[in-house]
């Protein structure tokens, strides 16, 4: 999957770009239902990323140790 991302960033980019060129209403109702977001629920957000982010590092530790003899 990584691989493939690389070899098509290029237009992954593209079809953003585009994507927000074109429906700019729509991504300025995205962005401020986020802040909004944000500023109603900023703890519990920080709170799933960090979670989110010791479930990542509890998957890469996982397979590190599967590897060790």
């Amino acid at each position: 999957m990584k691989l493939w991302f690389q070899k098509n960033v290029w237009w992954l980019g593209l079809v953003i770009t585009l994507a927000i060129a074109l429906f700019p209403q729509a991504f300025a109702l995205v962005g401020k239902l986020l802040a909004e977001y944000w500023a109603l629920y900023w703890l519990q957000g920080c709170l799933v990323v960090i979670v989110v982010l010791l479930c990542m590092i509890l998957k890469h530790l996982h397979k590190k140790d599967k590897h060790s003899p």
